[in-house]
Formats: structure tokens, C-alpha cells, sequence
């Protein structure tokens, strides 16, 4: 087995924020994992586009490794979603359909409001330190106009949320959070104009959450999803059926939040 030469530029990621692959690994799983991370980033940074096959031959002269390392690599990012098989061709960077987005993005409402509203109830002192300084760095990304920087940022802002939850098992979903922030982000998403609306979103969500206001922080963030679903709706790119799915997610969201809210309530009583 050849030693790999895997080293990632981030520049060359069009701004996502990522490091280089640890070189300290040892032994076949350390290997697995830096193949995947190099992988990974490359799609994360478009450099791997959707939909784009990804060839084990070429894959391996191109980072320097064997076949082995690679299709276990591979099969690690086909379980996180970020690649799908294609019979005896290999494998390619997951594409935007439709049905995925919307599946997608309705997970996101959910995880996005509980780690809010988790965020609010355990992290509501470093609110303010940790998210707010994000929210005033994605506004100077606007103008002059900085897609690369404020889709970096925008992950952040989300994933530090998460962070604040001090949920483990939210944690264990910033693939998601990265897939639907990167990979799924259409042009609609990524525009001056949509961004300036979700930075004040943004905004409004660090209230809620730096003042303690759990409830408000969830309704909050599930909004900021379903807006994003909205304008996904737009998108002529996206399946037409996508508006009338996103409306009744929509509704459904409503009521899976009275629920949300009542479990919280209840949770006390019950000793949990």
C-alpha cells in the first residue's frame, strides 16, 4: 500500500472552513478516515459537484492510495449521504431531487428547532459571545457580496447552535446541517437578497435563545427552515410538487411543535 500524499487546500474549497487531514492515523482506520475527510471537504467545497460519478481508478492516482482504503472511504460517505452507488460505474456526490430536499429540510426544521429551544434552556449565557459575533460577520459578507464566506458562516451559526444545545445526539447531525447548507443550497438560496432576510432571522433567533425564551427560539428556527423550504418552491430546478409537499410540512411542523411543547411540559412530571 502506498503511503497517501493527502492534502487538502481550503482555499481551493471555495471558503469552506475545513482542516487538513491529521497525518498522526495509524494503521488501516486512520487511513479510511483521512481519504474520507479529503473526499468529503471536496464536497462540501463543490469541487465535487452533484450528481458528479466518482471513479475509484481515477480517485485513487488522484489522492495517491490504494482501491482498498478508498471503497471504505466511500461506503463511509454513502452512509452519511453524500454519495450514492451507480451499479459497476461507482459512486456519485448525492444530487438535489425533490423528494431528498424535502426530506431533508423537514428533518432540519426539526433539529433545528430542538436545538434551538435546547440552546435557550443551557446556553443562553454564551448566546450572545458566540452567536452574535457570527450574525454581525455574515452581514459584512453582503457588501460586498461574499457567497463563499456567508455559506461558510451560515454553517457555523447553525452547528454552533447545536453546540449550545448540549445535545450529543444533535450533535451527532451536522452532516445534515452541512449536506442542506452546501451541497443542497440552489442558486435561490445563496443571493445577497434571501441572505440579508436570514441574518435577520438569525438575529431574532440569538434573542430569543441569549434571553432565555426557549419556546419563542424554536418557533423561531423552524420558521427560518420553512422560509428556506419556501424558497426552495421557487426554484424552477426544484420539483414543481415541492411547493404544495413544503406547505404540508409546513402544517404538520405546526402541530409536531404543539406536541414538542406539551412533551416538554410533561417531561418534569414524569421525572425524566
Amino acid at each position: 500500500m502506498r503511503a497517501p500524499t493527502l492534502v487538502f487546500d481550503p482555499d481551493a474549497a471555495h471558503g469552506t472552513e475545513c482542516a487538513e487531514p491529521d497525518p498522526s492515523g495509524s494503521g488501516r482506520a486512520g487511513l479510511v478516515e483521512e481519504v474520507a475527510h479529503v473526499l468529503r471537504q471536496r464536497i462540501y467545497g463543490s469541487i465535487y459537484r452533484p450528481g458528479e460519478l466518482l471513479r475509484q481508478v481515477q480517485l485513487s492516482e488522484e489522492l495517491n492510495v490504494s482501491r482498498t482504503p478508498l471503497r471504505e472511504a466511500l461506503r463511509l460517505l454513502q452512509s452519511e449521504g453524500l454519495v450514492v452507488p451507480e451499479g459497476a460505474r461507482g459512486v456519485s456526490v448525492v444530487r438535489l431531487e425533490g423528494s431528498r430536499l424535502l426530506n431533508a429540510f423537514a428533518l432540519r426544521e426539526m433539529l433545528d428547532g430542538l436545538a434551538a429551544r435546547q440552546a435557550a434552556e443551557r446556553g443562553a449565557q454564551r448566546a450572545e459571545a458566540e452567536l452574535g459575533s457570527l450574525v454581525a460577520r455574515q452581514r459584512a459578507a453582503i457588501s460586498p457580496w461574499q457567497p463563499a464566506e456567508y455559506v461558510r458562516l451560515n454553517v457555523e451559526f447553525h452547528a454552533r447552535i447545536i453546540e449550545l444545545s448540549g445535545n450529543e445526539f444533535l450533535r451527532g447531525q451536522m452532516s445534515l446541517v452541512r449536506m442542506t447548507s452546501t451541497i443542497f443550497a440552489p442558486t435561490v438560496l445563496i443571493s445577497p437578497e434571501r441572505a440579508s432576510l436570514a441574518i435577520d432571522e438569525h438575529r431574532k433567533v440569538v434573542d430569543a435563545i441569549k434571553n432565555g425564551r426557549a419556546a419563542e427560539a424554536e418557533a423561531l428556527s423552524r420558521s427560518h427552515i420553512r422560509e428556506t423550504m419556501a424558497c426552495l418552491a421557487e426554484d424552477p430546478g426544484v420539483s414543481p410538487r415541492l411547493a404544495e409537499a413544503a406547505a404540508f410540512t409546513g402544517a404538520a411542523a405546526a402541530t409536531a411543535l404543539a406536541l414538542t411543547a406539551a412533551a416538554s411540559a410533561l417531561l418534569p412530571a414524569v421525572g425524566w
